[in-house]
């Protein structure tokens, strides 16, 4: 809601052009640039407008919880920010030549948003696994609809921090992100993420879908994941 403009090169014509805000079809971890604009657009300006005095939006959990915790009164847009990039560090989303956990493209897979039938049948999955459904955290994704967490279920499937496959490994402290431990391809990359998609869909009948943009393969990301493998 503050982003007034966007600014891009259409890679297709070469062109300069501009979307205002609410032109770009924003959603959880979804715009234009990823439906209808999809591999057109190089980004090279967003204008935002913002209101003196506005108060902070704290709509993560996880950041509500850490601001009761450590800032008194009404916090400030700094220390938001502060407690922001102390989360981000934690789970090595911040770049970091020292953490070897840093050397990843952040959250491969977007939590999967379900219909409520949907989430009956992951219950259902769950309780056959032994799992207290109870006890799988969710929240709020609209009318019918409930977000749950990637990173839990990619643990209740078998695959922990840490767990590794040749030169690549899941983080070991953030289950989202795929790390290059060292040398790592982009075979390498897929086959990691293809066992952890089909370890899950096959186990909890959730198909989890990428956040990175694919570039350069010859292939769909559908079939590159279906195998975890591409031919060079």
């Amino acid at each position: 809601e503050t982003v007034e403009s966007v600014h891009f090169i259409d890679r297709a014509s070469g062109e300069l052009r501009s979307l205002a805000g609410d032109e770009c079809g924003f959603a959880y971890r979804q715009s234009r640039f990823k439906g209808d604009l999809a591999d057109r657009c190089l980004v090279t300006e967003v204008h935002f407008r913002l209101r003196r005095g506005a108060p902070p939006a704290l709509r993560y959990p996880e950041l509500q919880r850490k601001a009761e915790e450590c800032i008194d009164g009404r916090p400030s847009l700094a220390a938001v920010s502060g407690l922001v990039l102390g989360l981000r560090r934690s789970k090595a989303m911040v770049l970091d030549p020292d953490d070897p956990d840093t050397r990843s493209v952040g959250s491969f897979f977007m939590n999967p948003l379900l219909s409520d039938s949907a989430l009956d049948q992951l219950e259902v999955r769950l309780e056959d696994r032994g799992f207290d459904p109870a006890s799988m955290p969710r929240y709020p994704g609209g009318e019918g609809i409930t977000k749950v967490p990637a990173a839990w279920l990619i643990e209740q499937a078998g695959f922990h921090k840490g767990h590794a496959m040749g030169p690549v490994a899941i983080s070991s402290k953030h289950s989202l992100a795929i790390v290059n431990r060292g040398a790592a391809r982009a075979s390498d990359i897929l086959a990691l993420a293809g066992a952890i998609r089909r370890g899950v869909n096959e186990g909890l009948g959730v198909l989890l879908q990428p956040e990175p943009r694919f570039v350069g393969f010859e292939r769909d990301v559908e079939s590159l994941l279906e195998d975890g493998s591409q031919k060079d």
